[in-house]
């Protein structure tokens, strides 16, 4: 599975073509969950809300990784009067020690990704802020997610070297924590090819990832109880008007799981400051600001609803 990520073959690459952290590449110190939250449904969460999973996998170069990964949903804060929820995600393991407590992200998050019809590909255009540091006193160092709200007006503009594809398979059963989930069974595809000149010769490259994803509204922000990843990274060359002699060769080959650890709703922040670790709603309460129930609406005034009698 999603930004600060390095894959197994090609770092820089990988980061940039995968919103969500790919199970099928390895964590420098710290991978960003936000693409392993559940966009499809209404956000139910609360902070504290938080998922534990148990990351294994290895590619054909013969790196491997064994770590573990909490996303928990840390506080909120209205930003630019945008109202948004803070994701921390702790990675463990592999080049981080358990003993550190782990390495952690925190993205400030908006709730209008909620109402995008494919927010997984405009994942990014969401991000409003970013937490990977702290300074020399330890305080968080937020950083501004520029030019996302120009992204948003344009973000329907598909990339033409990239292809989704998405599948809904037959519902099965799932053993984690003890005990037998029933779960629906997505497969999602996504297949990306470069391609550059170079000289007299063509080179393309073609990445292909393939997930399967067992998902339940049992299982808290992620929904996610097993995710199987397989990745593949192909690479064509040939000489100008000689396409058909191209051979295909095999740069990597990675395949990698998620199975779920945990889960629970007592999750304690580590990035952002104090006065965010809550929710907007009790924010405001202790700020002394009113705010009138979501499910309020204006009524209608006797004279219009008079004009219409007559009418």
């Amino acid at each position: 599975m999603l930004r600060a990520i390095r894959s197994i073959a090609l770092a820089a690459l990988a980061a940039a073509l995968f919103a969500a952290p790919a199970l099928a590449q390895q964590p420098s110190n710290t991978v960003d969950g936000i693409g392993l939250v559940d966009y499809s449904r209404k956000p139910t969460f609360k902070v504290g809300t938080y998922v534990q999973y148990h990351m294994t996998g290895h590619s054909s170069k013969g790196h491997s990784q064994d770590y573990k990964l909490v996303v928990g949903v840390a506080g909120e804060e209205r930003f630019w009067g945008d109202p948004g929820f803070w994701v921390e995600t702790i990675t463990q393991g592999n080049t981080v020690s358990a003993d550190e407590g782990g390495a952690a992200v925190a993205s400030l998050m908006s709730y209008s990704v909620f109402r995008d019809s494919i927010p997984t590909q405009h994942l990014q255009y969401y991000v409003r802020k970013t937490i990977n540091d702290t300074d020399d006193r330890g305080n968080p160092h937020e950083v501004i997610a520029k030019g996302r709200s120009a992204g948003i007006k344009s973000h329907t503009k598909v990339d033409p070297n990239t292809h989704w594809y998405s599948d809904t398979l037959a519902s099965d059963s799932v053993s984690a924590l003890g005990r037998m989930f029933w779960c629906k069974r997505l497969h999602t595809r996504r297949d990306v090819t470069n391609t550059v000149d170079k000289g007299d010769s063509t080179i393309m490259t073609e990445y292909r990832e393939d997930r399967d994803t067992y998902l339940t509204t049992q299982i808290p922000l992620t929904s996610v109880v097993r995710e199987d990843i397989d990745y593949l990274e192909t690479r064509k060359a040939w000489l100008a008007g000689r396409s058909e002699d191209a051979q295909t060769t095999v740069n990597t080959h990675s395949v990698g799981q998620a199975m779920l650890l945990g889960y629970g709703f007592d999750y304690a922040a580590q990035m952002i400051v104090d006065s965010k670790r809550k929710s907007i709603r009790e924010q405001d309460r202790e700020a002394g600001i009113k705010t009138a129930p979501a499910s309020a609406t204006p009524k209608k005034s006797s004279k219009s609803s008079a004009a219409k009698k007559t009418g």
